[in-house]
């Protein structure tokens, strides 16, 4: 946790957290409207192969600071596997993330001791699919179903079974591995690694971030979903950082919507696309994306042209999607019955607190 002059930024076991005073984007919201609980920061660009280093935040700034996963690793080991193992259950689909508990159907506690001290960690492969860890084992296991096995095992030996360089069963024959549970799963661990590592190895890139509003001259690198001069993409913004951080209501809206738009907003620079990806299985990085479906690889249920003002209207409640379209103010190609259901995510949206 580490905080600046009026907001603050804490790194845990699921993500980077931002809250506090936001005039320049700098608490992750893109509405620059300050934050008065801690966000979930999503859509940023880091590399399947890094992990998050370090934190920081000034005034009106934050940071996060990267390092290579084989970098990480030499110097903190367990920190470096429960970083792989979290950013792969976050960076699959729930589908995907599914299909990988049902391989596993167990929840693995550890145990990790080093020069430092003790550093506790769940992994559950059984419900959810998630990781939590913690400096005492209580910690650690809040909110997580009860362990099959607890894994107790020193970093060093710890990286070496990760790495292939020896097995568990040797390991807790020699005594550096004791195991409390299920024995059979102690067997498994490696390969169970090896999966993951191999996982964390294929998964690209997350896209550009999708945080502070930035001046399209200076970020030509990386298109954000927020642009400067375009109020609706604020709203579109929004709905990521929802979706993106809460999984029961994006698993929600995916079910109820099931569907895939193209906003077209037409401002002050031209039209601006962005691809709303509604359907069950949709990552929380590939719900909200810039540009065209076609650019994106997507096909679009509807397409949604509007001016930008009007989008913002339709967002806030003063106008309907069926007023607008019976006036012409919005245009839709393909499905136009979807153009109903994009009223309902914006009020999902709403309801889950962001400020539309």
């Amino acid at each position: 946790l580490v905080c600046g002059s009026n907001h603050s930024i804490a790194r845990t076991s699921d993500g980077v957290y931002l809250w506090g005073w936001n005039e320049h984007g700098n608490a992750g919201d893109p509405s620059l409207r300050d934050v008065y609980e801690p966000l979930k920061l999503t859509g940023w660009p880091q590399a399947a192969d890094t992990v998050v280093a370090g934190i920081g935040c000034g005034y009106g700034n934050s940071y996060i600071m990267l390092d290579k996963l084989s970098n990480v690793t030499e110097a903190h080991p367990d920190v470096a596997i429960i970083d792989q193992l979290t950013h792969v259950l976050t960076s699959l689909s729930a589908d995907d993330r599914k299909k990988e508990v049902n391989k596993t159907k167990a929840v693995y506690a550890f145990q990790v001791t080093n020069a430092k001290g003790k550093h506790f960690f769940v992994v559950d492969l059984k419900q959810a699919g998630k990781v939590t860890d913690g400096a005492s084992e209580a910690e650690a296991a809040k909110g997580q179903p009860k362990p099959d096995i607890t894994i107790t095992i020193d970093d060093g030996t710890f990286v070496k079974i990760s790495e292939g360089k020896t097995t568990a069963a040797g390991e807790f024959m020699s005594g550096k591995v004791k195991i409390k549970g299920n024995m059979m799963l102690g067997m498994k661990l490696e390969p169970l690694l090896k999966r993951f590592k191999k996982l964390a190895e294929s998964l690209p890139a997350a896209p550009a971030a999708k945080a502070p509003v930035a001046d399209e001259a200076s970020g030509a690198a990386a298109q954000e979903i927020a642009v400067k001069g375009y109020e609706g993409s604020v709203v579109i913004a929004q709905i990521a950082q929802v979706l993106g951080a809460d999984e029961a209501k994006r698993q929600s809206v995916l079910k109820s919507t099931n569907a895939i738009f193209q906003i077209d907003l037409n401002g002050p620079q031209g039209v601006k696309s962005w691809v709303l990806n509604l359907k069950p299985g949709a990552s929380a990085a590939d719900v909200v994306v810039p540009g065209t479906a076609a650019q994106n690889k997507k096909t679009a249920g509807v397409v949604l042209a509007l001016k930008d003002a009007d989008f913002v209207d339709l967002a806030s409640g003063k106008i309907t999607g069926q007023s607008a379209f019976m006036g012409g103010k919005l245009k839709a190609k393909g499905n136009v019955m979807l153009a109903l259901k994009l009223e309902s995510v914006l009020k999902a949206a709403k309801s889950a607190g962001a400020k539309l």
